[in-house]
């Protein structure tokens, strides 16, 4: 009896879970239902936390695609959790994917026909809530904030044309990191993921390495489920607040203190009109003021 011969993959999913059980699992149902690439799609599962018993679900599970699962001896957080998952990956294109997302749509094709097209491309899509609504899809460099209302104009009038044709302003977006495709190589090139960021700020420092990048926002949809009515908690908005920061200083922008300047005067402009502020992020704030942006380590 001759072996059986698994077709060549043709595209990598690395998906990065810490006690995401309860998300990853539906996550890993819907690619195999979606599936449109049989086993040429490698899904990489990296497990920041093994102790949940991930490994024995996903051994008893009975996937459309080739799964491997990698098991990390520390939780080395998002960047690099993706930056181990790159090493086992089998296909010459990667996609990026938070374990909260569903893929109900074909969204293989389009994608490997925009990467084989041209190896610059970096890739997002359309992300929505679970009702369908939209969801943070791209945003801009930090050092850009000054201007964000007037990108935040465009957005709402034309959702993916002004970051897909108007040059400019494709130089200064990237793909919001639950979704994000890429030739493999070019990741590789760029050094991947920096993991001095454990959390939030890894995909705008991503793209300030990859030169001849072209950000293109696809219209196929994917839900992630975190955004619209979840609460964001304290330590996750100092993660933000944290990595904004690094990367100000990693990049030199010389107006980071400006930066900072202007967020304390936006958040206490919406105080005094008693707009709806998060208090969550306040707390998170003045502590990141008081204990972060002013320390020696903050430095490095």
């Amino acid at each position: 009896m001759s072996a059986i011969v698994s077709p060549p993959a043709e595209l990598s999913v690395i998906i990065v879970a810490y006690n995401s059980n309860e998300v990853i699992l539906p996550c890993l149902d819907s690619l195999s239902e979606s599936n449109t690439l049989g086993k040429g799609l490698d899904v990489v599962v990296v497990d920041n936390r093994p102790q949940t018993g991930l490994k024995d679900c996903l051994h008893e599970a009975d996937y459309t695609f080739h799964l491997q699962y990698v098991g990390s001896e520390k939780n080395v957080g998002f960047g690099g959790g993706n930056n181990l998952g790159v090493r086992y990956a089998l296909a010459p294109y990667v996609l990026f994917l938070n374990p909260d997302t569903l893929v109900r749509e074909d969204i293989y094709t389009p994608t490997l026909d925009r990467l084989r097209r041209d190896g610059n491309y970096v890739l997002g899509y359309s992300l929505t809530d679970p009702e369908g609504r939209r969801n943070y899809t791209y945003s801009y460099f930090p050092e850009y904030i000054y201007i964000f209302p007037l990108l935040q104009l465009l957005q709402r009038v034309s959702f993916r044309g002004s970051v897909n044709c108007v040059r400019p302003i494709n130089r200064i977006a990237w793909p919001w990191g639950a979704a994000i495709a890429m030739e493999k190589e070019a990741f590789l090139r760029a050094g991947g993921f920096d993991e001095h960021i454990f959390l939030c700020n890894e995909e705008p420092d991503l793209m300030r390495r990859l030169p001849k990048r072209r950000v293109y926002i696809l219209p196929e949809h994917i839900v992630h489920l975190e955004g619209h009515g979840r609460e964001v908690s304290v330590g996750r908005y100092t993660a933000f607040l944290q990595s904004t920061d690094y990367y100000l200083r990693k990049y030199r922008v010389k107006s980071r203190w400006l930066y900072w300047k202007w967020v304390a005067m936006k958040l206490q402009v919406r105080r005094w009109m008693h707009c709806h502020v998060d208090k969550n992020y306040i707390e998170a704030f003045l502590q990141f003021r008081e204990h972060d942006l002013n320390s020696p380590s903050s430095n490095q």
